[in-house]
């Protein structure tokens, strides 16, 4: 069980890195870009590793705040209010979704 849980872990750390490098490159742009942008994508590619590196929750949960920040400025960008929601896993944690 724990391999199992060690492969998805590393494979969706590899996974948002890989998404936010798309929507990173594909929507934003310098004139809806927050000023912070760059230091929060920064963040998410070095944390996403750490995480993969190590079982470590404090990893995952600062993985998870740079994540919830991204998708505000995301949203942001597109004019959309959020909202925090709980994630419902047994982890806990909250994520960012349109209000």
């Amino acid at each position: 069980a724990i391999v199992r849980y060690t492969a998805a872990k590393d494979e969706h750390a590899d996974l948002v890195k890989h998404e936010v490098r798309v929507i990173r490159g594909d929507f934003f742009k310098p004139e809806n870009s927050p000023e912070n942008l760059m230091q929060i994508v920064d963040g998410i590619m070095k944390t996403a590793s750490k995480a993969r590196q190590n079982i470590d929750m404090e990893a995952a949960n600062q993985l998870l705040d740079l994540v919830n920040q991204f998708a505000e400025a995301f949203w942001k960008a597109k004019g959309v209010a959020t909202k925090r929601a709980p994630s419902n896993q047994a982890a806990g944690g909250e994520f960012v979704v349109p209000a």
